[in-house]
């Protein structure tokens, strides 16, 4: 997996996390508050009906609302009265609900949250209220913020790719220079950068430095190489002479030394001249090859390499 690829999944991961809670709390937190305004509505319905000191015949119509439903029940729960909107359906009166309490309950399949409150005659008020227009409302809000972290999930998963292909882009001219110069294509390679001098900017620039500091070094040992070779020929026809000179009075004297005695010292003369000439060259050159040693480890070794082969 591939650095851009582990950015990308990172903020993508990042985001998501941070959207789902979000979305999260935000639903719970509104669920909570709109069935508490539930709760609240139905528990001042019942007080303000049963503060009104209502006497029959109830009207419950006045309290009730499309989705509100009213019903007058006696102490053993029997129905006495009810609302339009109720029909022949009857709410539930439970120990919690006689007690004041908001308690949900299903009349006929439908959710309803209800409560009662005490009247006059050992009768009680019972308000009911259905949450299905909520329940529909926080289902259509699920699915919206559904919608809205899948649609950020897939622009931070692009967003994401592009911003780390923007900053792995340097790292990936790095690694192309060095494999241009790995491959011999000459220490002329430079990393192309034109971003901030933020860390990766510095990388650049330090590779860029560090490639100019291996030309310029390898441009001084190629000229040190062409003189040690140039020093080498000079060297070697210097030396070619007196060897030269060597071998012919060696054989001038293989074929005359017998019948003139003053040409075998002649000879023997100029060979000892030449002699004691490339004896003065060797040493000449070992003292150059001791001075050479005191130089960097690196740039001996380099030449000594070149002067073996």
């Amino acid at each position: 997996m591939t650095i851009r690829l582990r950015l990308a999944l990172f903020f993508t991961l990042l985001v998501g996390c941070t959207l789902v809670l979000v979305g999260t709390a935000t639903y719970k937190l509104l669920r909570h508050g709109l069935l508490a305004a539930i709760e609240r509505d139905v528990s001042e319905r019942a007080a303000v009906f049963a503060r009104s000191n209502p006497n029959p015949p109830y009207n419950l119509d006045v309290f009730a609302a499309p989705d509100t439903f009213l019903q007058v029940v006696d102490g053993a729960g029997a129905p006495v009265a009810g609302s339009g909107n109720l029909g022949p359906r009857t709410l539930p009166l439970s120990a919690p609900a006689r007690s004041g309490r908001v308690v949900e309950a299903r009349v006929g399949g439908r959710p309803l949250y209800l409560t009662a409150a005490p009247l006059p005659g050992v009768r009680f008020i019972i308000v009911a209220r259905s949450p299905v227009t909520i329940y529909g409302a926080l289902r259509d809000l699920k699915r919206l913020l559904s919608y809205i972290i899948v649609g950020a999930l897939v622009l931070t998963g692009g967003l994401g790719w592009l911003f780390a292909r923007a900053v792995v882009s340097p790292i990936e001219s790095v690694v192309a220079a060095a494999t241009a110069v790995k491959e011999g294509q000459g220490l002329a390679q430079r990393v192309a950068y034109r971003g901030p001098p933020d860390e990766i900017g510095r990388l650049a620039a330090t590779f860029n430095a560090m490639l100019a500091e291996l030309e310029s070094a390898y441009r001084a040992l190629d000229q040190s190489n062409q003189r040690l070779r140039q020093f080498l020929a000079d060297c070697a026809h210097e030396l070619r002479t007196p060897l030269a000179v060597i071998m012919s009075n060696i054989d001038l004297l293989a074929k005359v030394g017998k019948t003139d005695p003053g040409f075998v010292d002649r000879a023997l003369a100029d060979i000892r001249g030449e002699a004691n000439r490339m004896a003065r060259m060797i040493t000449q050159l070992l003292i150059l090859g001791r001075a050479g040693r005191g130089r960097a480890s690196a740039e001996g070794t380099g030449a000594a390499c070149r002067c073996r082969c």
